[in-house]
């Protein structure tokens, strides 16, 4: 069953929140949203070598990959209808950020909304947002 309360993020459609339902199953399952961001494949991969710090721009893509892919997908439609997650897109191509680069950030961000939204049993707050 997916939550009513996903409705109250613009941008977010009804498909789009069955398949992130669908794929986390249970926020019970982990610990916090960073554990479910690396279920789903979104958390940056880190690959180290000798000296180097081994900060890359690459994802995982451990986990569930329909998962990933309907995030991504859904950081799309956020990004046109939802004015914070506009705003945010705004700020990450103000630094040089490619697109597909931010809608990545995007997908990630909008899972751990999602993931709290489940957990909390919430409605989306853009407050909580400035606050972090």
């Amino acid at each position: 069953m997916v939550p009513q309360r996903f409705s109250t993020l613009k941008g977010l459609g009804s498909i789009s929140a069955a398949s992130y339902v669908s794929e986390l199953s249970s926020p019970d399952k982990f610990a916090n949203a960073n554990d479910a961001l690396a279920f789903f494949g979104l958390d940056p991969s880190i690959a180290q070598s000798g000296r180097g710090k081994g900060e890359g721009k690459r994802i995982s893509k451990s986990g569930a990959k329909y998962g990933r892919e309907t995030m991504f997908l859904a950081a799309g439609s956020c990004m046109l209808h939802n004015p914070e997650i506009k705003a945010r897109y705004k700020q990450l191509k103000v630094k040089n950020r490619k697109h597909r680069e931010t809608k990545v950030i995007l997908a990630a961000d909008l899972m751990k909304i999602l993931y709290a939204m489940y957990r909390d049993n919430s409605e989306y707050n853009p407050d909580k947002l400035k606050s972090n």
